[in-house]
């Protein structure tokens, strides 16, 4: 008896649009941008502010270049050794002439930060360009006006006046080497938006190694006439509480959240 068999035959092919059809995707590339993604624009070369505080950055460096070359070698020695920072505050031409390009070297590590885009706070990040340069410039400032009057307000009696003079001063010298190392980092910035990233990290970094040298640097100093335990509460008072109030200013949200987090770290431990 012949079976009859009968095939049914569903037609399940669907014409769809392209953008259906084809699912968007991205590639990432050598310089963790990705393929397919419209780049941000670089807004911070548009504001006038902006480009004329560069402007006259760029005229300080030139002015000042020769006695950066001149006194650079000593402040490298004094980065090593904490004793040739005594020997250069008794060269009162080299002290002299590190004051005034450490003078020059506040506004460049203003310009360089706001460059290089590390202030990150709810109140900072949708400003324009040229504001949020003038804010992070008064951060900057009035985290030095207050590390000066702590200084004032607490000052180190033990010390000698020249161990003192050379202690206080000390900051001189990392303020410049800090201007110089956040300097490469924004050309390397401008010159390579894929940079971008590697650069802000990198002045992170480099801004915390050289801070730590520069609380040995002044801790070895005043504890040569001080001792270690007043050299040492010294540093909070003056140098860590400072910073500690700069951090937080700086990245506000990222504070909270790690406090935050301390209250569960203890109840589950």
């Amino acid at each position: 008896m012949p079976i009859s068999s009968q095939i049914t035959s569903v037609d399940t092919l669907q014409v769809k649009s392209a953008t259906e059809a084809f699912v968007q995707g991205y590639l990432p590339t050598h310089d963790g941008t990705l393929l397919g993604t419209v780049a941000s624009p670089d807004l911070w070369g548009t504001s006038p502010l902006n480009l004329g505080l560069m402007a006259l950055c760029i005229i300080f460096i030139l002015l000042f270049f020769r006695r950066f070359i001149s006194i650079f070698p000593h402040i490298s020695r004094g980065m090593i050794r904490w004793k040739e920072v005594l020997t250069m505050e008794n060269n009162m031409r080299l002290s002299r002439e590190r004051d005034s390009v450490a003078a020059v070297a506040v506004p460049v590590i203003c310009v360089c930060v706001s460059r290089l885009d590390l202030f990150h706070a709810s109140y900072i990040d949708p400003a324009e360009p040229g504001t949020k340069t003038l804010i992070v410039s008064g951060m900057i400032l009035g985290f030095l006006l207050v590390r000066g009057m702590i200084s004032l307000m607490l000052p180190a009696r033990k010390l000698r006046s020249e161990t003192a003079r050379a202690a206080g001063r000390t900051a001189y010298n990392f303020i410049i080497v800090l201007s110089v190392v956040l300097l490469a980092l924004t050309v390397v910035h401008s010159l390579s938006r894929g940079c971008a990233v590697f650069s802000a990290k990198a002045a992170l970094i480099s801004s915390g190694v050289l801070w730590g040298l520069f609380l040995l640097r002044k801790y070895q100093i005043m504890a040569s006439d001080a001792g270690h335990f007043a050299a040492f509460l010294y540093l909070c008072a003056v140098e860590i509480l400072p910073a500690a109030m700069l951090v937080v200013s700086m990245f506000p949200e990222a504070v909270r959240e790690l406090v935050g987090m301390i209250p569960t770290a203890i109840t589950r431990s």
